[in-house]
């Protein structure tokens, strides 16, 4: 190419060259037809069924012994996964100085990552009105704290992609894009508005969810038109834009009018409680449908001010039955606690949980969690289990104990606090 543009421009095409590792396969190994461990990337864009594997390693000379590991290893061949989450995978594992181990289970879930933002885009569609587009301003709009928190983020996103691009540090771009927004915009900021636009009243309020929904998604479907090309094209011609294409749209630029550090603090904390409540919640075995009150201790007035601003979200994003904060509140007596940022987070458990139910039920799953620990330690325990069994095998046998050990440690500390108040 560097010949040719000389010869035909008088010209470099490019100057700048990028050597990215080595793509081996999900064990590390580098990919050989002698194997059967070659990827073919049209098989992954298009799909493939262990049929078509197979004749196309025949085709390029495999072994019998290398047709034996591509039948074991997928057994139903390829779904179709599409060109965008190849692409975003190799990107994401493109970490410089290291080789990709390319791995199909990477390669589904950036699927579902492409599914997440079409998910998002088919919520937002219905609910985008004419006139509400580029043209609405976004400094004559009441914008709320999860408002500015969505702004100021999108701002820190843009200017982290953007650095992460002028270094060619195409993996952290993706990352920082999938981390907002699959859990930022979609997991947390859609649910807000969602609950908005659900609302009898605040017509003000659910005009701006919408703008903020769709002026958000397209400025992040031009950062990430670079790595996915395909999916953010389609989806950017159906919101609100200027010019023909995403691939020649301006490339979004932060604006620090929009920098909004105390929102983006405050949402953070109410974001943990939430996560705290639905863990609560989880522990003890209760309902997502079933409503929970919620008493929180603060302890000066920025904290009872940041959870006055953000009650509607902690009731409908929690499922709270009743939510009490202040100063002067007090724990109750039977109650799941955790204290976040110097906040006292209680969930009353008296008219919520069957204390003797919950108690029998956290000691029928400690006695599952020892059993199936006990037969983990003692196959990890056999020498001959450990080397003679593939690396994988082991290796989920390792992570399987560690996740059974913290499980069942919660399962303990879930039963020890409920015992104090049964035997009373």
């Amino acid at each position: 190419m560097i010949m040719l543009g000389l010869r035909f421009m008088d010209d470099v095409p490019f100057r700048d060259v990028v050597i990215h590792g080595l793509i081996r396969d999900e064990q590390g190994e580098k990919m050989s037809k002698t194997r059967g461990n070659v990827v073919d990337p049209l098989h992954v864009i298009h799909g493939a069924t262990l049929e078509e594997l197979l004749a196309g390693a025949k085709a390029g000379g495999a072994p019998p012994a290398a047709l034996e590991s591509i039948a074991r290893q997928y057994p139903d061949g390829f779904p179709r996964f599409g060109a965008d989450a190849l692409r975003f995978t190799l990107a994401a594992l493109a970490g410089q100085g290291s080789d990709v181990k390319l791995s199909v289970k990477r390669i589904e879930g950036y699927r579902h990552f492409c599914n997440k933002i079409w998910n998002a885009h088919r919520f937002l569609a219905p609910h985008l009105q004419e006139g509400e587009g580029r043209e609405a301003r976004l400094a004559e709009l009441p914008l709320d704290l999860a408002d500015r928190w969505i702004l100021s983020r999108m701002n820190a996103v843009t200017r982290g992609v953007d650095e992460a691009f002028a270094g060619y540090r195409f993996n952290d771009a993706a990352s920082l894009l999938y981390q907002f927004l699959w859990h930022e915009y979609c997991d947390w900021y859609v649910e807000i508005v969602k609950t908005r636009l659900a609302a009898a009243d605040g017509e003000a309020e659910k005009r701006t969810g919408r703008i903020l929904l769709g002026r958000v998604l397209e400025q992040s479907l031009r950062l990430l038109h670079p790595i996915m090309p395909f999916l953010t094209e389609e989806i950017w011609q159906q919101l609100p834009h200027q010019g023909e294409s995403v691939m020649v749209a301006p490339w979004p630029v932060a604006d620090p009018a929009h920098d909004f550090p105390q929102a983006v603090e405050s949402m953070d904390c109410l974001m943990e409680i939430t996560r705290e409540v639905r863990n609560i919640r989880s522990a003890y075995n209760i309902s997502p449908a079933q409503r929970v009150p919620l008493v929180v201790k603060t302890s000066d007035a920025h904290q009872d001010a940041m959870l006055a601003a953000g009650r509607d979200y902690l009731v409908s994003l929690a499922r709270l039955a009743h939510f009490e904060f202040g100063q002067e509140t007090s724990k109750p007596e039977l109650a799941a606690t955790v204290v976040i940022r110097g906040i006292e987070v209680h969930v009353p458990l008296a008219d919520v949980v069957d204390l003797d139910a919950e108690s029998s039920r956290l000691q029928k799953e400690l006695s599952k969690a020892d059993a199936a620990l006990t037969r983990i330690v003692k196959k990890l325990g056999n020498e001959d289990f450990v080397r003679k069994a593939p690396a994988e095998v082991v290796s989920r046998e390792r992570a399987a104990q560690t996740e059974l050990t913290d499980h069942r440690a919660k399962l303990k500390a879930s039963l020890a606090h409920i015992e104090r108040y049964v035997k009373r």
